[in-house]
């Protein structure tokens, strides 16, 4: 056994004792790469187009970023949650929250450096991203889409009421497993609950997209029984998943 194998071995040795020395310990730097290559596969997929939706872009310099932060990160997507509502950080907001509770190995400081912004939103709009700022205000990671709504589908409020064979014809495309639209929202929003380890959201996601259905339809007629044709779109809207 050579020197270098004595002295790592006590070293290791301490650190299992509760020791604060620093190894550059390869296990260690092995699973801070595992949060960078996470992230990046996060960011593909949240930069991923959907045809005939605007509002996706894909930036991403994972350079820059801290293989610390990439685990915070990791750590904020994959915790347990009820709702996709809690995979969010308030968008608009700095991070300070999610700074307290999610740093790792004291690189609070470093974690100040940047500006984090998680969004998952699906009922009044569709918006799905990760944003992260250095201290000049200059995006290092802007991947997703953002501002999403029905008038990308439907038209505006205006346009469904003026033109109904156009709504109609979608909703005949939406039962029939043929809408377009619905079939890459369903694909993406299934690859990114899956890829955070949370596939039961869905139910979620589909519940709220059905609403948008449901009042785009009662926008052109009386709909006779709610709860019922609600229903329905439901189980039309799982068809895709």
């Amino acid at each position: 056994m050579t020197w270098f194998d004595i002295l790592k071995n006590q070293v290791l040795s301490n650190t299992s004792l509760g020791s604060t020395m620093d190894w550059d310990n390869p296990e260690i730097e092995e699973e801070d790469d595992d949060c960078k290559m996470w992230l990046k596969g996060l960011c593909d997929i949240l930069g991923s187009e959907i045809v005939g939706l605007d509002f996706a872009f894909h930036i991403v310099n994972l350079e820059k970023i801290p293989e610390n932060v990439a685990c915070d990160i990791k750590e904020f997507y994959t915790r347990p949650v009820s709702s996709y509502w809690d995979i969010s950080t308030n968008s608009g907001e700095n991070i300070d929250s999610f700074r307290a509770n999610y740093t790792r190995g004291g690189q609070y400081k470093e974690l100040k450096k940047f500006d984090i912004i998680i969004e998952t939103h699906f009922r009044d709009d569709f918006s799905v991203f990760l944003s992260v700022r250095d201290i000049n205000n200059n995006h290092i990671i802007y991947a997703g889409k953002e501002g999403i709504d029905y008038r990308q589908i439907f038209g505006d409020e205006e346009d469904i009421e003026e033109n109904p064979s156009k709504l109609k014809k979608q909703i005949e495309e939406l039962f029939d497993g043929k809408h377009e639209i619905t079939k890459q929202l369903c694909s993406f929003v299934k690859k990114y609950f899956e890829y955070i380890g949370k596939p039961s959201l869905k139910e979620e996601f589909l519940d709220d997209y059905a609403d948008w259905w449901f009042w785009a339809e009662d926008k052109i007629h009386e709909i006779k029984n709610p709860s019922e044709r609600l229903k329905q779109y439901e189980e039309a809207i799982k068809k895709y998943w």
